[in-house]
């Protein structure tokens, strides 16, 4: 469920603003065949998921060190992580039986693809004593 900014919340919605989307098409009929066999499939995207993952941590570490000392997130890394993300929640889907075709290697924003993650972008100013000291909330 989504809400575009200006339309009125109906009966069960809340009208939100968040920098992050979720949107899942609902599929009527799934086939069997692919469902049974689901788990060896995605043997290779979980390869390719792994990887990335590996590369995408490396690049939050230098995110963080770069926002303590400049306070910006720089693009690149932002849309980096963005798309380790979108890939994350698409080989999830597809694993978890959410949706039937095979998820695209790769991070970029796929609107044709039935699970779709959509960010706002990096902020123009992040605190960098807030920044610094969440390395210690997150011990």
């Amino acid at each position: 469920m989504r809400l575009e900014t200006g339309t009125t919340p109906t009966k069960g919605e809340q009208l939100v603003s968040y920098p992050v989307t979720f949107e899942a098409d609902y599929v009527e009929r799934r086939s069997r065949l692919t469902a049974f066999f689901r788990l060896i499939l995605a043997i290779p995207v979980a390869i390719v998921l792994y990887v990335y993952g590996i590369i995408a941590c490396v690049v939050i570490v230098l995110a963080w060190f770069t926002i303590v000392f400049t306070g910006h997130y720089p693009r690149g890394m932002y849309d980096f992580v963005a798309g380790f993300l979108r890939f994350q929640t698409r080989v999830t889907a597809y694993a978890a039986l959410l949706c039937d075709p095979y998820p695209p290697f790769g991070g970029a924003p796929e609107p044709s693809y039935p699970v779709r993650v959509q960010f706002a972008g990096p902020l123009e100013h992040y605190s960098r004593l807030k920044t610094l000291f969440r390395v210690i909330l997150a011990i």
